[in-house]
């Protein structure tokens, strides 16, 4: 397995505020709860996952490397599977609604607290080309972790104060190595961020 870390320490003064509101060109956004501390240990270890499209099989496979998780984030395109995939995950979960998920219940954006950190997901068909664009779409939301799928090629970076994170698809790879990817996030008591995109072989 394959693994490209991504490390950065920010210091939680530095976080963004609470957003006040949201952009009217778009539906609002739900308030989560502040997810809580770390279960297992000093660091809360989170599986980010996107664009399954109804084929578990790696996700499976990434259960039995992973495990155990804190959290699992689902940015989209599961299909029918988000209640199979909560029940082996055996954590709290969040997920959003991508373009092929005609039939969910779930929301197209989530907005939540994270240890000092404030985080939005969406899938990402709805997000501007360009990391500056992306960025200041962060930011208008008030969030300094991006989430976001879709486009089936996994990057983490930091970009104008906005980590934005790509897991990839776990069944439909697109980058040119064509390998599944997810990310883990590991994020300690103070904040500290540590996100891994790996690959199954």
């Amino acid at each position: 397995m394959a693994i490209l870390h991504f490390r950065h320490n920010r210091r939680l003064s530095e976080k963004l505020p609470i957003p006040i509101s949201h952009e009217t060109v778009r539906k609002p956004a739900i308030q989560e709860a502040v997810f809580g501390q770390p279960t297992g240990g000093k660091y809360m270890k989170i599986l980010i996952i996107s664009d399954t499209h109804g084929n578990l099989s790696n996700f499976y496979k990434v259960l039995d490397i992973e495990k155990p998780i804190d959290n699992l984030f689902h940015l989209g395109d599961y299909l029918i599977d988000d209640d199979e995939i909560r029940e082996a995950a055996g954590c709290a979960c969040a997920f959003v609604r991508g373009n092929c998920d005609w039939a969910s219940r779930e929301p197209e954006f989530r907005d939540f607290g994270l240890l000092g950190h404030n985080v939005h997901m969406e899938h990402g068909h709805m997000l501007p080309d360009g990391y500056n664009a992306i960025a200041s779409r962060a930011v208008s939301l008030g969030a300094d972790i991006m989430l976001s799928g879709h486009t089936h090629s996994p990057f983490c970076i930091l970009h104008n104060g906005v980590y934005i994170v790509n897991p990839g698809s776990l069944s439909k790879p697109r980058q040119a190595d064509r390998r599944p990817s997810y990310v883990i996030l590991n994020i300690d008591s103070e904040g500290k961020l540590d996100f891994n995109i790996k690959y199954l072989e």
